[in-house]
């Protein structure tokens, strides 16, 4: 399971529908630390992000993400993923090609190493 069980137990008690769609509109430090972030730059973009995006639609995307169980991965799927991803750890993941130092916002600040790692998949 990719999914770390802390996530199970806050989704089985529903905090996410307790907690007002507002909250989730403001910023908090620790979200740059949980999503990686290291640069003034992109703290920024996260910042924008969340101003940006609808309140609720964070709060069901949070919910539904919260819920989501895969039991089966077709052998064709490529999985990318950061070794320092605080969300979905490194150590949960299987089957993955492993960016070195890449966080849960490295589809942004690593884009030139996971393009990289597309061609060569794509190519092979």
């Amino acid at each position: 399971m990719e999914m770390p069980k802390i996530y199970r137990f806050i989704s089985a008690l529903g905090i996410i529908k307790m907690v007002p769609a507002f909250v989730y509109k403001i910023y908090n430090p620790i979200l740059s630390y949980l999503f990686g972030i290291n640069s003034d730059e992109d703290k920024k973009l996260l910042k924008d992000f969340i101003k940006l995006t609808n309140a609720k639609f964070i709060k069901w995307a949070l919910s539904t993400i919260l819920k989501w169980y895969n039991q089966y991965t077709p052998n064709e799927i490529v999985h990318i993923h950061g070794d320092k991803d605080k969300l979905f750890p490194v150590r949960s993941i299987k089957n993955a090609f492993i960016i070195k130092n890449g966080g849960h916002f490295m589809i942004l600040n690593k884009s030139d190493e996971i393009s990289s790692k597309l061609k060569e998949i794509l190519e092979n």
